[in-house]
């Protein structure tokens, strides 16, 4: 691999030759967000899981987005027609909060729901008029969606009514927005009210979150003022709903944290209850009733808080894909492209356009996971030559229309490259990247120059009379000050000096404050309890929070589960020689295994109450869930610690944050005390 510097300044200087031919690439048309394209953003693909470079992911037994997909086409084939003479079918429209719509996009394309005869989709609030058709609304209840329910109700608006809504909610909450109705229009109009079981967003075959917004900050407020009943609820039932979508059995390991316990237990509860209202729900069946032979080994579910592992959600990375959402945004595989306007007082050309991140992206799932210089190479390679191979044979387009569909492709990667090369050269973002890669690879020897040029504000490595002044953020140079902080054992007195440089950068450092209350909170977290403090701000000790990952920056998440795995495989391996597999109940797992696991984790089977070595024959595949925060290089690091020891894996979480918003979050605990 090459160093750090070298692989960043590769890039910029390899797009130094591709920018002059920006303008002769097809441009891409302006996408608003009120497009009808838009709001439903053409799904995530239904095709094979992308093969990242040098890592051969194992095959998952099932595929998030195609297990939605397919609930989602049972739901669609439940609305009746309004005029049974009809012959095309059912015509109906679909309208959804803004959540549902994130998980409608990512499972479903909008080409597909012409197929299944909707007319038009919107907003739950676009709807004036009236229209002669069924309608299928799709929202989580709450106060706001509600009352746009009832207003629809009283316009009379649609000919009948299909209400499908996230769980959990308050059975009375759904009777008040009824009671003003009389009870024969109600059954007239009303034809049901469900609770679907896919709420969560898949962003890929096998990774999903559950779009719990700001979900670190509201747990850590929510449990301040001692109400945090809500936010676990929320949080379990997004799982349930993932299990009983895929139809997994899992045994679960909670990380001996706070809130990954308190969501272990109430998913075990949940789904307990779920089997008592019905015995097959997490079985695959024909029809509905009768479940199939599944022989599938039972996977692992793993559940984690976010306290695991802070400087991966900080750390400056170079690969195209965690660049993205560093420097632009993505959000639900859509990236914002920031567009060149003209300095005019009335222009009104779009500040941003949208591009989806899908599957149909060919440039996208060869590089997402890729280094920058290489994928700028790749994007050099492909405006270059004419490359018959990348148009897909079994396209039913014409040649034309594939070859302005590719050219369409690499004018948005043109753009989002071209933007994140004038970020990476304005910020020194390589520079960023190269100094806490090597903190987190070598944190007894940092080098504490180069951090103190790039927290003043220059270039690493240059001579005084020739240094080049950066404009990188208040953000960027807290980030590095606390992987720093979290990795490296210093003096008092060097820390002090470092930090002045941050504060005078304008970084807020209430972030301190929250670190200082997670360590009052728990006094078992891996990191020291700061002895000093200086203008009521930093603290510091000889130990120091050790929270990071390794070289190359393997998060702490993925070997920990790793290690799990193995000690897992090992145990039944050993337990399988022993004849235990073939019926030995009293075989157990060996006391040193589980003493080890029950250190790190709390385990149950929730299904048959079973010891965990009666419930596993075999450690295949392994879902890990993150409460407070996810990120795309935690993922990519979990895929490829698992893959080593033959274990395919999933990964959620409550939401996908970019480093920015996880700071900004750790801020606002810390403003609240």
């Amino acid at each position: 691999m090459a160093p750090a510097r070298t692989v960043m300044h590769m890039g910029l200087a390899t797009l130094a030759l591709l920018l002059p031919s920006i303008g002769c690439v097809t441009s891409v048309g302006n996408l608003h967000r009120g497009d009808l394209w838009l709001r439903l953003r053409g799904g995530s693909g239904q095709g094979e899981a992308v093969q990242v470079q040098g890592v051969h992911a194992s095959s998952l037994p099932y595929s998030l987005v195609k297990k939605q997909a397919s609930v989602l086409e049972q739901v669609l084939s439940r609305v009746k027609p309004y005029n049974s003479s009809m012959k095309i079918g059912a015509l109906r429209m679909i309208e959804y909060d803004e959540h549902w719509r994130d998980v409608l996009s990512m499972a479903i394309r909008p080409f597909d729901l012409m197929l299944h005869g909707v007319v038009n989709h919107q907003h739950i609030n676009e709807g004036e008029g009236s229209l002669d058709v069924p309608v299928m609304m799709f929202c989580r209840l709450n106060n706001h969606t509600a009352k746009a329910i009832m207003q629809s109700f009283l316009r009379n608006q649609y000919t009948s009514y299909y209400l499908h809504l996230s769980g959990p909610h308050n059975p009375s909450r759904v009777h008040d927005i009824f009671k003003e109705f009389p009870e024969d229009a109600l059954k007239a109009t009303l034809s049901s009210c469900i609770t679907l079981p896919i709420d969560f967003i898949s962003l890929d075959d096998d990774m999903f979150e559950l779009g719990l917004r700001d979900c670190y900050s509201n747990l850590h407020m929510c449990h301040k003022k001692g109400d945090y009943h809500d936010m676990v609820e929320q949080i379990s039932e997004g799982l349930l709903n993932v299990l009983i979508t895929c139809n997994l059995k899992p045994v679960i390991f909670a990380q001996k944290s706070m809130w990954a316990i308190r969501v272990a237990e109430r998913l075990r509860a949940k789904i307990n209850e779920q089997l008592g209202r019905h015995i097959y729900s997490f079985e695959p069946t024909k029809d509905g009733e009768n479940p199939e032979i599944d022989e599938t080994p039972r996977p692992i579910l793993v559940i984690a808080d976010r306290i695991v592992d802070f400087p991966i959600m900080l750390h400056h990375h170079c690969e195209y894909r965690p660049l993205i959402h560093d420097c632009l945004g993505i959000h639900v595989n859509t990236v914002a492209i920031p567009t060149k306007q003209e300095q005019s007082s009335n222009s009104t050309s779009p500040k941003h356009f949208f591009w989806p991140l899908s599957k149909e992206d060919n440039f996208w799932c060869k590089n997402l996971n890729d280094t920058i210089p290489n994928v700028v190479k790749d994007l050099q390679d492909r405006l270059s030559f004419d490359k018959d191979e990348e148009v897909d044979p079994e396209s039913p387009l014409r040649a034309e229309l594939k070859q302005a569909f590719r050219g369409r492709i690499l004018d948005a990667h043109m753009k989002i490259v071209t933007n994140l090369a004038e970020e990476i050269e304005k910020r020194g973002l390589d520079d960023f990247y190269e100094v806490e890669s090597k903190i987190l690879s070598k944190p007894h020897a940092p080098n504490i120059d180069a951090i103190e040029d790039l927290l003043s504000g220059y270039k690493i490595q240059v001579p005084e009379e020739d240094r080049v002044k950066i404009s990188c953020t208040a953000n960027d140079r807290m980030r590095l000050f606390l992987i720093l902080y979290m990795c490296c054992s210093l003096e008092d007195e060097l820390l002090q000096e470092l930090f002045k440089y941050v504060r005078a950068g304008g970084s807020d450092t209430s972030v301190f404050s929250h670190l200082l209350h997670l360590k009052k909170m728990d006094a078992n977290l891996d990191f020291g309890r700061p002895k000093g403090m200086v203008a009521g701000i930093l603290s510091a000790s000889t130990e120091r929070l050790s929270l990071a990952g390794t070289a190359n920056v393997q998060s702490s998440l993925a070997r920990m589960v790793r290690q799990l795995v193995i000690q897992l495989q090992d145990a039944l391996q050993e337990r399988m020689e022993r004849g235990g597999a073939k019926g030995r109940g009293d075989e157990k797992l060996p006391s040193s295994v589980e003493a080890e696991i029950s250190r790190n984790f709390v385990s149950f089977d929730p299904f048959h109450e079973m010891r965990i070595c009666d419930a596993l024959a075999d450690v295949t595949h392994a879902m890990v869930f993150v409460n407070g925060g996810g990120n795309f290089v935690e993922m990519m690091d979990i895929r490829k610690a698992l893959d080593q020891v033959g274990v395919s894996s999933c990964y959620g979480t409550t939401d996908m944050i970019s480093p920015d918003q996880f700071l900004h979050q750790l801020a606002i605990c810390g403003k609240a005390g």
